[in-house]
Formats: structure tokens, sequence, C-alpha cells
């Protein structure tokens, strides 16, 4: 293709491309605005009729929600107070019907409706949502089979101070939304839905979509799923919202959510009506697009003869340029024109002067080049070498940090059985504090015990004095009255004898003195009986005098048995000092114990926690030289890649000297 063709041709597409962003913006601002305007606003129209069917869906809620806290207020469940109360709410808000059922099984429906036995309300699907949910829940639309209405049911917990009562239901005609649905105006060709939160259509108007006795259509399963599809969409485009509705026409279809119930509010409005004015903008853009693009043509046509001329002769310019033909100098004639062809001749005069001077340099530079190419191939070389002994020395290094960590792990290990050993240590030092000081109180007892049996062997040795005392006296008593016992003999033989003399006297008197031989018999028979009798005593005292001797010799040998007794209670006061003394030694080396023992669990702790963090800090470091290691290995393998390179530069240098051979300078 000719510069000039190319030229017209250039210039024609510029100018097409300049009407097309003309064109694009013009959609942008004005088409596409108006489309996003239309769609904007027929949005708002859905979700304000969405907003006005909320209003009513809250209102429900309300209602069962107010019924609920005054059933809670007054806390009487009476069947019929229940009954009646609920009766007159149904009075107030036409074509709802409240009951409830109790936690004990209890059903009051304040239409009067008395269940069979068959009906179970806690198996109902009302009572199971509104206790597993424990808040206010709306159940799926269904229609009722006696009067043909759809019905929705709300239910809801009854709980007073966090105790379960039983469930507050209501079930709710929703007349009054398929009115304000089938009211609803947005243009010619156009009308509004309404679907639960499931899809299924409660209202529309082809009335083959509408629910009947056999069930609900979903909007899955109408018009082949293209509104589905709609929904499923985040922000459709206005285009992407027509479809082809049941009646042919195709029309734009808008949803918005009802919060209350989750429900879909549906607009189908009429594409034709609402897309005319975007139509019309569309058509006038292209015919005046047309016309500027045919007059653009002609002009450039013009422009691309007038420019092809001195264009050609550049072209055998650059034609030598790219047989590397730089002795060539351009036309001075072409240097000094004016206009922009003459500012390139002249850029083109200033490439070929430069060029020349970039190609002797090129020429020194491949050979400064070749020889620092192998200057630093050499040192490559010796970097390498020095860097594989670096690896291998890291290695071993790093084995070492290896058996390190593994040292470092074995210390923490014993560091535990120490913590542990320390744990045994103090139980022990536990038991031995406690059995000292029950030692202590013991030893205490028994030095009291001691010093009791002390003063009891004191108060002994006082009663065996006296008792010897006593003998003594008795002793002395005795040898008086041995003495007396002795006279008494001596006075009965005299008497004897003076008897024995009066008796012959009184046998030489004759007759005369026989009454007086007969005092004489009876004296001499009392002196006799004395004799006899202080003989009785006599003995009698020996053996006491006898006894008295054993006596003393018991008591001498007990007083020695004292003293020994006493003695040893001496002694075992003193042992008993020795132990209490040694006690108080040992509770005070036992706390020293403790207290080293306290002293030692710190610095066990601290040993522990500085062997976690050594044996942390080797395995660390092992990793971290291994890391290093392998750097390193990288680092030689990358230098045995920089060597390479560096041949390749070396080999590049030299084919790069060929080359430059064929410039023609």
């Amino acid at each position: 293709m000719k510069i000039r063709d190319k030229i017209a041709t250039a210039m024609v597409a510029i100018c097409v491309c300049a009407i097309l962003s003309v064109t694009l913006v013009n959609y942008n601002l004005s088409i596409k605005g108006l489309k996003q305007e239309t769609n904007d606003k027929i949005q708002g129209i859905a979700a304000i009729t969405a907003k006005g069917l909320d209003e009513w869906m809250a209102i429900q809620k309300t209602s069962l929600k107010e019924i609920a806290s005054s059933l809670i207020y007054n806390s009487n469940y009476d069947y019929d107070y229940v009954h009646d109360y609920l009766e007159r709410r149904m009075q107030e808000n036409d074509g709802n019907t409240y009951y409830i059922c109790l936690n004990d099984g209890t059903f009051i429906d304040g239409s009067g409706w008395i269940p069979g036995d068959d009906f179970v309300p806690t198996e109902r699907g009302w009572y199971k949502a509104a206790v597993s949910e424990d808040e206010l829940c709306i159940s799926d639309a269904y229609v009722d089979a006696r009067t043909g209405d759809i019905v929705i049911t709300m239910s809801m917990p009854l709980k007073k101070d966090g105790a379960f009562l039983g469930v507050l239901a209501s079930d709710i005609y929703i007349d009054y939304l398929i009115d304000v649905i089938s009211k609803v105006k947005v243009g010619e060709d156009s009308y509004a839905f309404l679907a639960d939160n499931n899809g299924n259509i409660l209202t529309h108007a082809n009335k083959e979509y509408n629910p009947s006795a056999e069930g609900f259509n979903n909007i899955g399963n109408i018009i082949d799923g293209k509104l589905a599809n709609i929904l499923a969409q985040d922000k459709p485009v206005l285009e992407s919202r027509e479809v082809t509705d049941f009646d042919g026409i195709n029309r734009l279809f808008y949803f918005d959510d009802m919060e209350e119930s989750g429900w879909k509010v549906g607009l189908a409005i009429s594409a034709k009506e609402t897309l005319k004015t975007v139509n019309n903008v569309a058509k006038l853009t292209l015919i005046i697009s047309i016309v500027i693009i045919t007059l653009a043509l002609f002009i450039s046509i013009y422009i691309a003869n007038s420019t092809s001329k001195p264009i050609k002769e550049l072209a055998m310019i650059a034609e030598d340029i790219g047989n590397l033909n730089l002795t060539k100098d351009i036309d001075v004639k072409n240097i000094k024109r004016k206009d922009e062809i003459g500012d390139i001749m002249r850029v083109y005069q200033t490439m070929i002067e430069r060029l020349r001077s970039f190609m002797n340099n090129i020429k020194d530079v491949i050979l400064n080049s070749e020889n620092i190419s192998q200057m630093i191939a050499s040192s490559a070389q010796q970097v390498a070498a020095a860097s594989e002994e670096i690896s291998a020395t890291i290695q071993q290094v790093a084995g070492g940090a290896a058996e390190q960590a593994e040292e470092a792990a074995e210390v923490v290990n014993i560091a535990h059985t120490l913590e542990e050993k320390l744990q045994d240590m103090v139980e022990v030092y536990k038991k031995t504090h406690e059995s000292t000081k029950d030692m202590k109180r013991k030893n205490e007892t028994g030095i009291n015990t001691v010093l009791q049996i002390k003063e009891k062997f004191k108060e002994n040795v006082k009663a065996s004095t006296a008792v010897e005392e006593s003998i003594e006296a008795i002793s002395e008593k005795s040898e008086s009255i041995s003495k007396i016992v002795e006279t008494i003999n001596s006075i009965a033989d005299q008497t004897n004898l003076l008897a024995l003399n009066a008796a012959i006297e009184a046998a030489r008197a004759g007759d005369a003195g026989r009454g007086f031989a007969v005092v004489a018999e009876e004296i001499r028979k009392l002196a006799e009986e004395s004799g006899d009798a202080t003989k009785d005593i006599g003995e009698t005292i020996k053996d006491i005098l006898t006894v008295i001797s054993k006596a003393h010799e018991t008591i001498a040998s007990a007083g020695e048995l004292v003293e020994e007794i006493n003695l040893s209670v001496e002694e075992t006061v003193g042992v008993f000092d020795t132990i209490k003394a040694s006690s108080d030694e040992t509770i005070v080396q036992i706390e020293a114990l403790n207290k080293d023992i306290l002293e030692l669990e710190d610095a066990e702790r601290n040993v522990l926690s500085a062997a976690e963090n050594i044996s942390a800090i080797t395995q660390e470091s092992a990793a971290g030289l291994q890391e290093v290691s392998a750097s390193t290995e990288e680092q030689t393998s990358s230098i045995e890649e920089v060597t390479a390179s560096i041949q390749e530069l070396d080999d590049t240098i030299k084919r790069l000297a060929e080359s430059i051979k064929v410039f023609k300078v």
C-alpha cells in the first residue's frame, strides 16, 4: 500500500476513532446515563412498593408482639380469659386468627375452634420454628383449603424471666398485600407481582401463575427461568432485565426485597415504552457519525497526496541507513526546509552522524570489554573456589550446631528432671519440717513429764526421810521398851523369888501362914506370867528391831536408788534439753534448707528458661547455618553461572566485533 493510501486510511481511521470516542462518550454521558436513570427510577418504584408492604407486615408483627407482652404481663393463662382476650384482638384485626399453645400442651384458639384428639400443636411447624429460632418467625405462604385464600402464620415464643411459657401464633390472610400489588400503576403494558422468599408466586397479572389448590408456581419455572436469572444477578443492567413475557410483550423486570418477611416485589415494565427515548437518541447519534466519517474520507485523501512526495525521499534515505551505509549525508536543500519534512530530514542527518560516532565508540568498547571479561572470568573462578571452601566450612559448623542443639535439648530435659527432683525435695522438706515440729512438741512434753517425775521423786525422798526418821524413833522407843521389859522381867524374877520365899515361910508358919501361902502362890504365878509376858514382849521387840533394821537398810537402799534415779532424771532432763536444742537447731537448719530450696527452685527455673532459650537459639542457629549453607551453595552456583555468563559475554563481544564490521563509516 502506498504512503498516500496509508495516510488517507490512517486519517479516516483517526476520524472514525474520534467519532466512535465521541459516540461512546455521548453514550456514557447521555444514553447510558438515561438508561441508568430509568433503571434507578423503576427500581425505586419497586423499593417504595416493597416498603409499603413491609409497613403492613410490620404492623402484623407489632400486633402479635403486643398480644404476647399483654399475656406475659398479666400472667393469667386461664382458658376462658385467654380465649376472650384473643377473640377481642381478632375483632380489632379483621382477617387475623390468634391462637396459643402453652408449654403443657394446652391449645387455645381465639376463634373458638377446638382441635380433635389427633391434633398435636407441639408437632406443628409454627410451634417448632418459634422454639428453635427463639424469635418471631413467619411461615411460608399456603393456600387455605377451605377458603382458597393465601395465608401465612406468624409465631413467637412466650418467655418470662427466661422461662419458656409457650408459643403465640396468628394466621394472617394476605388479601391486603394482593390488593396493593394489583393497584400498582407503572405504565402501559406493565404490572406488579409478589413472590415469597422461596420464589413462589403469590399474585400475578397472569391468572395461570397464581396459587391454586394444587400449589404454587415458582419464578424459576416460568418464562424459561429467565426471571430467576435476573434475581441471581447482583446489580443487573437495563439490557439484562429485558425478557419476552407470557403475552409476547418485551418487558423489563425489577425486584426488591421486603425486609420484614424476605418476600420479593416484582415489577414488569414495558421495554418499548421505557426505552423509546433512549433508542431515538441512539439513532440520531448514528446518523451524525456516518456524515462525519464521509467528510473525513475526502479531506484525508487531499492531505495524503500533498504529503507523500517528500516522504518518498525520506524512504530512500532510510533505505541507505537500513543497508548500514552511513557514508552518505542528506542534501542540504532538504535539511533547510521549514516544515515537518525538514525537521525529519534534520533528524535523519543527526542520526547518521550519531550512528557514525556510536559505531566508532563500540569498536573501542569491544576491545576494552574483551580484556575486562577475561579478568572477571579469572576472578569469578577464584571466588567460586573460595565459595566452595566456605560452603564446606559452614557445613561443618552447621553439623556442630546441630549437635549443640541436641545437647541443649538434653540440658532442657535434665533441667526438667531437676525441676521434678526439686519438687520431690520440697515435699520431703514439708514432711520433715512437720515431723521436726511434732518432735519438738513431744520433746517439750517429755521435759515437762520428767520435771514432774523429778518433783515427785523429791517428794518421795522427803517422805522416805520422814519414814526413816519415824523408824529411828520407833527403834529408839523399842530399845527403851526392851529395857523396860528387861526391868519388868527382873522384877518378875525377884517377885517370883520373893513369892517362893514367902511360900517357904508360910509353910513354916503352918496353918497360920496358909492364907499368906495362897497369896504368895498367886503372886508367884503372876510373876511367872509377867516373866513369860515380858519374854514374849522381848521377843516381839527383837522382831520389831529386826524388821526396823531391815526397813532401815531398805530405806537406805531406796535412798540410794532415789538418788540414782534423781541423777538419771537430771541426766534425762539434760538429754531432753539437748534434744530440744537439737530440734531448734534442726528447725533452723530446715528453714534455712527451705530458703536454699526456694532459691534453688528460682535458679532451676532460670536455668530451665536459659536452657530452653539456648536450645531455641541453637536450633535457630543451626537452621540459620543450614540456610547460610544453602545460600552459600546457591552463591557458588550463581558464581558458576556468572562465570558461564561471562564466557557467553566474551563470545557475544567477539560476535559483536564481527557484526559491526559490516557498518560503513
